[in-house]
């Protein structure tokens, strides 16, 4: 996951048939004025057992996603604004994460994702508007400019983007 800059990974992608999930939320960044990088908050990792959404918002919001399992490949995909998990980590304790945020690519927007690959869901299969499908595999994007590509509003493809 880490290798391909991923943020999310769920069992079955590597043919385990358990519903486990590994999410790592990464760290909240601010470019300064000299070019260098402050980490504002660490990347969180969560390793979730049997995670369901057991509550959701109402309100939807569009973010570009891609997939370990599609790579090179893009699309606006529609997501509950906020999310309630209910998890056990790898003790058996159950934790719950509530009103986990999905705006950018936080903890609950990469659990709804990763959770549909629990359920043999592809992000491609929840895209709504088709002609936001991308296919970037031709381009080369170094890790700083997929970070940025994250981080950005929707609308711009990363060859726009710089």
């Amino acid at each position: 996951m880490r290798a391909a800059n991923g943020v999310g990974l769920a069992a079955p992608q590597i043919g385990v048939l358990r519903r486990i999930v590994v999410i790592e939320e990464p760290a909240e960044v601010e470019e300064l004025e000299d070019g260098t990088v402050r980490e504002l908050r660490p990347a969180q990792l969560y390793v979730m057992v049997n995670p369901e959404i057991v509550k959701a918002s109402e309100e939807k919001i569009d973010l570009l996603e891609g997939c370990l399992s599609l790579p090179g490949r893009y699309g606006e995909v529609p997501r509950h604004a906020w999310v309630t998990i209910k998890y056990q980590d790898l003790n058996g304790k159950e934790h719950r994460i509530r009103h986990a945020d999905a705006q950018s690519y936080r903890v609950g927007h990469i659990a709804q994702h990763e959770i549909d690959h629990l359920d043999g869901v592809l992000f491609t299969e929840r895209v709504v508007d088709l002609s936001t499908l991308r296919d970037y595999r031709q381009e080369e994007r170094p890790r700083r400019r997929w970070l940025r590509l994250r981080s950005e509003p929707l609308g711009a493809s990363p060859a726009e983007q710089g």
